[in-house]
């Protein structure tokens, strides 16, 4: 990674001196993102990137990710970066610059509220790309950077998971536990704020007990958080519900094993 700052551009957008960003990801880590989900969930991949560069004590860029983070936290999301800002290879920009105007037509047509997890992949994907083609020098890198804008991009127009949401049960029990209901009424909230969006309930059992048993008792524990979307308001034409017994299981384990993670009901919400 870079030793020094590469762009001037960097520091002007953000407002800050060298001194004022060695504390920039610090609070970013610590803050908490407001905002549609779109910001929310750029606020995630940009953290997700800062990681990464904090990692390797590239810290201008671990820096540079964590402003774009702030202020996707604060419901003021930036757009991707402009191609001008970071000194490209004229072998980078022949990709780098369709990329972009591919992804600002998605924008302009609506793509962060329609699909916000895509749309934010897409666009941190694209400034990571940016970033390391760049440096100019880590190929594995470039290469991960844009397939996680092109992985966002595919996703605009197609439907993308919320979630999963997982409600645990105690062992032999199909009852929500009342210290689990709060996380159904975040998977409610989520299904009621993307109202066209399919819900997708799945249940669990751990490998205790005979596995027609544990189907059946699988297929208790989905319905019991059915009923608590319901009466949330969420439509029963909106849920998809499965059962799968012992065979999907969160944890690994032989048969017979009693494991509390395995018992459980894991709901998403389709856009």
């Amino acid at each position: 990674m870079l030793s020094n700052l590469k762009t001037p551009v960097l520091v002007a957008v953000l407002g800050l001196s060298l001194s004022a960003c060695a504390n920039l990801y610090d609070t970013a880590k610590q803050a908490t993102p407001t905002g549609d989900s779109y910001s929310q969930a750029l606020f995630k991949n940009y953290m997700m990137l800062a990681d990464s560069e904090r990692r390797e004590e590239d810290w201008t860029d671990a820096n540079f990710f964590s402003g774009k983070a702030l202020a996707a936290a604060d419901g003021a999301p930036q757009g991707p970066q402009e191609l001008a800002e970071r000194m490209l290879d004229e072998k980078f920009l022949t990709e780098l610059s369709p990329a972009r105007a591919s992804l600002m037509d998605a924008l302009n047509g609506g793509a962060a509220a329609s699909y916000p997890e895509a749309a934010a992949m897409a666009v941190a994907g694209f400034d990571c790309w940016m970033q390391e083609a760049e440096e100019g020098f880590q190929m594995d890198d470039i290469a991960a950077c844009k397939k996680m804008y092109e992985d966002g991009m595919a996703g605009i127009g197609k439907p993308m998971a919320m979630g999963p949401w997982t409600i645990y049960f105690g062992f032999d029990r199909s009852n929500v536990p009342m210290d689990e209901k709060a996380t159904v009424e975040a998977a409610a909230a989520s299904a009621a704020a993307m109202s066209n969006g399919a819900v997708v309930v799945s249940g669990h059992t751990d490998t205790s007990g005979p596995a027609q048993y544990n189907l059946g008792l699988s297929a208790k524990r989905a319905q019991s958080v059915v009923d608590i979307l319901n009466s949330l308001g969420i439509d029963s034409s909106r849920i998809n519900v499965s059962a799968t017994g012992e065979a999907d299981l969160a944890v690994p384990t032989a048969d017979g094993v009693r494991e509390p993670k395995n018992r459980r009901v894991e709901i998403r919400v389709l856009k």
